[in-house]
């Protein structure tokens, strides 16, 4: 079984007050235990960036943290991390990471359902929602966008997939590593629909992506939203909708197949 995850930050208050906890031997046992009760021995687990806040001491506690943990762990370091290319003296931490992942690397591929899949701790580049801050940061690092599946880090953000690209952090997982499978089975999946909420939100019937198409059209032409829509599909269409009309028309497409208009 291989896993994926990211932004682990051990050992960082803030982090881990995001995440509902009032210390960081609370968030980091959470994580641990989530993170064993998964994993066996003998799977991989591929760590896309930033299990710290960065800093030597604490980088040196994440990787004990990290050490301790099953599996065969690989890296690809993000912007909080000393091996990243980025930092100065990333060279002489990678020898140091390489004491508890077996990969250390800016980027990777693999090969899921089929497609070839990047790997990194970054959304891909040009990305105008890839970062958790108004500033749009470290696009010099990011990886280009080919038209593949993407799995990422780095956004702090509970939203799981945009388009093609797939967030893998805890923020969006319930705390724990997402499983290839689950990235396979987002790619078998598509993507033609707007899967840019999570999992257990609720999703639209084909009437009100029929709604939604008539509402974002409307948008376009008067500048706002009909007064009269319903509120499940006014969160949807308030919403950025950039290509939006394109991709409800191959929502409707297919819901046709499904659901009786």
């Amino acid at each position: 079984m291989i896993w994926y995850t990211s932004d682990l930050h051990i050992g960082h208050i803030k982090v881990a007050n995001e995440r509902g906890f009032d210390t960081t031997d609370e968030h980091d046992a959470e994580l641990a235990a989530r993170w064993d009760d998964l994993v066996r021995p003998g799977d991989q687990v591929w760590v896309q960036g930033d299990i710290s806040i960065g800093g030597r001491a604490n980088e040196i506690k994440a990787l004990q943290w990290c050490g301790e943990r099953p599996g065969e762990l690989h890296f690809l370091p993000g912007n909080h991390d000393g091996c990243h290319g980025m930092r100065s003296k990333s060279a002489r931490w990678q020898r140091i990471y390489l004491g508890v992942f077996h990969s250390v690397q800016q980027v990777a591929t693999h090969k899921i359902a089929g497609q070839r899949v990047s790997l990194s701790h970054f959304p891909l580049r040009g990305d105008p929602d890839g970062d958790h801050t108004p500033e749009h940061r470290f696009e010099a690092y990011r990886h280009s966008d080919g038209g593949q599946y993407h799995l990422h880090g780095h956004t702090h953000s509970k939203v799981q997939q945009r388009g093609r690209q797939l967030h893998i952090g805890p923020d969006a997982h319930d705390l724990s590593p997402v499983s290839q499978q689950w990235v396979a089975d987002r790619i078998m999946a598509g993507d033609e629909t707007p899967s840019i909420y999570p999992d257990h939100e609720k999703q639209l019937n084909t009437f009100e992506l029929q709604l939604l198409r008539e509402a974002t059209l409307y948008r376009y032409e008067a500048g706002g939203l009909p007064p009269d829509l319903p509120e499940s599909v006014r969160r949807y269409a308030n919403q950025p909708d950039g290509g939006l009309i394109d991709i409800i028309d191959l929502v409707i497409r297919q819901a046709r197949k499904f659901d009786a208009i």
